[in-house]
């Protein structure tokens, strides 16, 4: 192996460039989903300059294109910095160096600008497609750094073809250190929140918040039931409880929730907390939570943390000591029942959801605005109706009154809660329950809108529920004196598909369900690609639970499967032992194959027809050269095998002894 001189650097410009451009566009490609979308037009420019080099040679053009880049950048970035941002600084500037090729030292900083954001990239996205993005581009690395030191290297393909072969063989390592070398809980942790926009709930909900996420097909999170799973009017996934009205908004009240955070030592949680699921043969579920830059977990009414990275800060919902800022996973216990009707409030009851109302913060109102709302409530308390009469009031209200259920609500006024009850009645699952909720106050019935998820999408092939934005969902919980908090959904009433079945059988009618998403509309309604999306759905579930989830209580496990128990001599021993004997095959592999000789292209077309040939009968005896072998067949093939033959050992003849045709 030598060093490519110069002079033959100069003439393999255009493989190099083509290795660059594919690098910039795998890169280009897995920054989607963190730097913003106007930057990759910089990035297609990058490529551009690379396939034209008249473009790139051109210094006013190259000088006006770093310009109009590093505007773009602070237009979106400004000096707010973050490890995203410089992220996307490294392969702008990475990308920029591409353009400018001089020597081989402009190769090599490239090349390890790349590595390093191969390796920062994992810090955002781990997804399975992410890694095949990142491993590729990683290979056209190491193919750059092998043309860069070995001067005797063919074309692009063979370049890739050769690093395909070495990671082949360092892969039965790697696989041995996955699984065996020791696994310990790290000494720290480096969240990465990003602060591109993230698709999924806030703690803020406004007329209209919520139905912008029904055109969002992005999972919220996947669940597996240890044990028989409830029925779909039963998933409603709570996260959290908004009980502070502004008059058009609803939101969490920071104190109450700054006092229970610190209740459970929570306030400021900053070390790390593993999943360490409890081993129960109870019913539970296992939760894997997608990364939606909070702090807040999904959970059923009555549920009970049972791994050690969720607690339970009260009012029945759940948190994370950090921001979820990976995919994360964690256990709940089922309830011990689940919430049973109420048939005379129409509600249901909630189990283990503060059975005590110890809180002022749920009857408070804006001491004006929503007149008629206000006077609405004067007229049915005039018959001095019980709590549960009154509630069941309410629910007959939306049921009889021409209350519309839809996607594309009308925009409301300042008296949001008087245009929607008196005016438009047409609303989303958040005009209902804020609606609801007001009513309530007013009555002087403590009320909070509750915010989460509702039902999901269940995976025959796996046994998993995945629940996506789309199921984004908002309800009531009111508190009915000796009684305690029951579940209160005027949804149910209005759209009872939305609860039975899902939001797509609620809206059929209106045609709205996806309509501001093509792509995914186009994926559902067609079965070969849906039928791709779940597989792919599927693919993505394995990885994250079985790859990205395999830790020390899953090594353990495995030990505990081969040897009957778990010791770390054992660990030790078994990945000494493997590590030694892939090393072995390994390093025979390549002793073999360094001493094996190397056949030439004609060779091994000339060998692969005699092996087809030996399929029909037809065999080259012990001893006999290819023109005596030809000399033979002359009266015993037919004539396109004859002509093949010929024209092989014609070529063989060429590359053997540079002549045309063999003696005859």
């Amino acid at each position: 192996m030598s060093a490519m001189p110069e002079s033959e650097f100069q003439a393999s410009l255009k493989d190099i460039r083509s290795l660059l451009s594919i690098a910039i566009a795998l890169q280009g490609v897995a920054f989607l989903s963190i730097a913003p979308l106007r930057l990759f037009a910089c990035l297609f420019m990058f490529v551009l300059f690379l396939y034209v080099p008249q473009l790139a040679s051109a210094k006013l053009l190259r000088n006006l294109l770093t310009l109009i880049c590093v505007a773009l950048f602070f237009i979106d970035y400004r000096l707010n910095y973050s490890v995203e941002m410089a992220s996307v600084f490294l392969l702008l500037v990475g990308s920029m160096k591409a353009i400018e090729l001089k020597s081989k030292r402009d190769v090599l900083v490239f090349v390890y600008a790349m590595f390093y954001l191969s390796a920062i990239s994992m810090l955002f996205k781990q997804s399975i497609l992410h890694v095949v993005l990142q491993l590729a581009s990683v290979m056209i690395c190491f193919s750059l750094l092998m043309r860069m030191n070995d001067s005797t290297l063919g074309g692009v393909r063979s370049q890739i073809w050769r690093v395909s072969k070495l990671l082949a063989l360092a892969l039965p390592i790697a696989i041995c250190l996955f699984l065996f070398f020791p696994r310990f809980a790290p000494l720290w942790s480096l969240p990465i929140k990003t602060n591109s926009s993230q698709t999924g709930m806030s703690e803020e909900m406004t007329p209209g918040s919520i139905a912008e996420l029904s055109q969002s097909v992005e999972r919220a999170f996947r669940v597996t039931f240890s044990g028989k799973m409830p029925e779909r009017s039963q998933l409603y996934w709570r996260a959290m409880v908004l009980d502070q009205f502004d008059g058009r908004t609803w939101s969490r009240a920071q104190s109450p929730l700054t006092f229970e955070r610190a209740k459970k030592g929570i306030l400021f949680g900053q070390k790390y907390e593993q999943f360490q699921p409890i081993e129960t043969d109870e019913p539970s579920y296992d939760v894997m939570l997608e990364p939606h830059q909070n702090r807040w977990a999904f959970a059923l009414a009555g549920s009970e943390p049972a791994s050690g990275n969720v607690h339970q800060i009260g009012a029945g919902v759940y948190e994370f000591v950090q921001d979820v800022v990976s995919p994360t996973p964690y256990r709940m216990s089922m309830p011990a029942q689940m919430p049973n009707i109420d048939a005379k409030a129409g509600g249901y009851l909630l189990n283990g959801v503060d059975r005590v109302f110890n809180s002022n913060q749920d009857l408070k109102l804006p001491r004006n605005g929503n007149p008629l709302a206000r006077q609405f409530v004067e007229q049915l308390l005039v018959q001095g109706p019980t709590e549960r009469e009154y509630i069941r009031a309410l629910l007959q209200f939306y049921a009889n009154n021409d209350f519309g259920y839809t996607l594309r609500p009308p925009e409301l006024g300042a008296d949001s809660i008087d245009d929607f009850l008196f005016g438009t009645r047409l609303g989303f699952c958040e005009h209902y329950a804020s609606s609801m909720t007001f009513l309530l106050r007013e009555a002087g019935i403590a009320a909070r809108v509750v915010a989460g998820y509702q039902g999901g999408e269940y995976n025959d092939n796996l046994d998993y529920l995945v629940v996506r934005q789309y199921d984004a969902h908002a309800w009531v919980e009111a508190y009915v004196t000796n009684i305690g908090w029951i579940r209160l959904d005027p949804t149910a009433f209005i759209a009872p598909d939305r609860i039975e079945r899902n939001l797509e059988a609620a809206v059929e009618g209106e045609g709205t369900f996806l309509a501001d998403n093509r792509l995914a509309s186009l994926a559902r309604s067609i079965p070969g690609l849906n039928w791709l999306v779940k597989r792919g759905d599927e693919l993505n579930y394995r990885w994250q639970r079985f790859v990205l989830g395999y830790g020390e209580r899953e090594q353990r496990a495995l030990l505990k499967r081969v040897f009957g128990e778990f010791k770390l001599e054992y660990l030790l021993w078994t990945l000494l032992g493997l590590l030694g004997a892939v090393s072995s095959v390994v390093m025979l592999y390549i002793w073999l194959g360094r001493y094996q000789k190397k056949l030439s292209r004609s060779e091994r077309k000339y060998l692969r027809f005699l092996l087809l040939l030996r399929v029909v009968g037809v065999a080259r005896q012990h001893g006999e050269t290819p023109a005596a072998f030809l000399r033979r067949m002359k009266g015993e093939l037919n004539v396109l095998s004859l002509s093949a033959l010929e024209n092989l050992t014609n070529a063989l003849h060429k590359n053997l002894y540079n002549v045309e045709k063999p003696n005859e």
